[in-house]
């Protein structure tokens, strides 16, 4: 019966199979914005109202050679960085923007360190092989958290990965979404790290569009990023060669503080930690909260846009669907009467009308779903929020359509035209 109705006005119900093609569609889209709005959101609330203080060392010129010449300035370095990370009175946030040289390196120029700015560096050698400056970001574990990032395949950062190990070169990394189609986990690179040489094994890579906060800027994308653990030492750091040890120290204490603590009783705390390990050299600085509040408030903005935009959708959609309902109806009255008399009752009519708005609407939506399906890895959590709002939206819609249905039946009254 229902495809005898649906055969009966194929121009309309091709129509409204096309409006759920694209409604279904646009729900897709809208299911893709929503989950990143609700990362973003959850992300954002965690810097809220919050006191942001940047931590920022006073060593340059000739108070970095009189410190460095101090046989215990690493040791110091390192101590007073191990104790403002352990306060528990705040939270210590630390994303350092650094680029690596990787050797060999896959991917195109637009993983390049400077590439945004048009300042690219070009390749260069070291023993044989060619190296390349590529974007990359060394976080604590703060940073994931404050910012929940997503990883699309592989794993996060174990507390053991932000150990640095002389003896042993290997180094976990995570990589921006953009990378996938370079690299696999699993896969191992040849970098430089401060000068020192790592091999590289990718654990992990991020979801599309992931954001953290840096001191350099209030949001940073980091779908063209290398990810690296910002690393610690468990005993005091060891002598070695080169830049790496210097570098990595500095590295570490120029990070930030995020708290409701007031200026005076983070300055106190961090006067204490001074006094107690011997680093002075250092300037407390407000950070940019101005502009992550700003953040903050353009994300709750977003979220509640894309709530206006689905709602007017929605009530579109119900109003072109009543519509062609509508003219399906005023179209077949004679169709209907000939049906009648033939012995079909009026409530089987009704059901076949009514079924066959949710039957096209169904198909109109299988072919986004089969988008998710092959396009995504481990699409099930997309799958599973577009399924729920294709799910109550069609629901709804066949409600409104249905009793609109049955109110121009009744007021049409086919079974009194045939009486008379």
């Amino acid at each position: 019966m229902i495809l005898l109705f649906i055969k009966q006005n194929k121009l309309l119900n091709m129509t409204i199979f096309l409006i759920s093609l694209i409604f279904c569609s646009l729900l897709l889209v809208l299911t893709l914005n929503i989950n990143q709005t609700r990362i973003e959101i959850e992300a954002t609330r965690n810097f809220k109202d919050k006191n942001i203080y940047q931590i920022s060392d006073n060593l340059y010129k000739e108070k970095e050679k009189q410190f460095f010449s101090k046989p215990d300035s690493f040791e110091i370095l390192n101590n007073f960085s191990n104790q403002v990370h352990a306060n528990e009175s705040y939270k210590y946030y630390n994303a350092v923007w650094q680029p690596i040289e990787i050797s060999d390196f896959k991917g195109d120029i637009i993983y390049d360190a400077y590439y945004e700015t048009g300042n690219n560096q070009p390749s260069y050698m070291i023993q044989n092989k060619s190296y390349r400056a590529i974007k990359s970001v060394q976080m604590n574990q703060a940073v994931f958290d404050f910012n929940h990032l997503q990883l699309e395949t592989g794993v996060g950062f174990k507390a053991d990965d932000y150990v640095f190990k002389q003896e042993d070169d290997r180094l976990p990394i995570i990589l921006g979404s953009e990378y996938s189609s370079v690299y696999k986990t699993g896969d191992t690179l040849d970098i430089l790290y401060y000068q020192r040489k790592f091999t590289a094994v990718v654990v992990g890579i991020l979801e599309p569009s992931q954001k953290i906060m840096t001191v350099r800027e209030p949001e940073l994308l980091l779908n063209r990023y290398i990810i690296l653990p910002l690393l610690d030492f468990e005993q005091s750091p060891p002598k070695m060669e080169g830049i790496f040890l210097k570098a990595l120290l500095l590295s570490k204490i120029n990070g930030n503080i995020i708290t409701d603590l007031e200026p005076l009783q983070i300055r106190t705390m961090l006067n204490e930690i001074s006094a107690k390990t011997g680093f002075k050299e250092f300037s407390v600085i407000g950070a940019n909260s101005l502009a992550v509040n700003s953040i903050v408030n353009m994300t709750e903005i977003n979220r509640n846009t894309l709530f206006v935009i689905s709602v007017a959708l929605f009530i579109t959609l119900i109003a072109l669907f009543i519509i062609i309902m509508r003219i399906i109806i005023k179209k077949n009255i004679d169709f209907y009467k000939v049906l009648l008399i033939s012995g079909v009752s009026m409530n089987q009519i009704y059901r076949s009308i009514n079924y066959q708005l949710p039957l096209l609407n169904l198909i109109g939506c299988m072919l986004p779903l089969v988008f998710i399906m092959v396009t995504l890895n481990n699409p099930l959590s997309l799958l599973v929020n577009y399924l729920i709002v294709v799910g109550i939206s069609s629901l709804i819609i066949a409600i409104a359509v249905n009793r609109y249905t049955r109110k121009y039946f009744e007021k049409v009254d086919i079974v009194q035209q045939l009486k008379g």
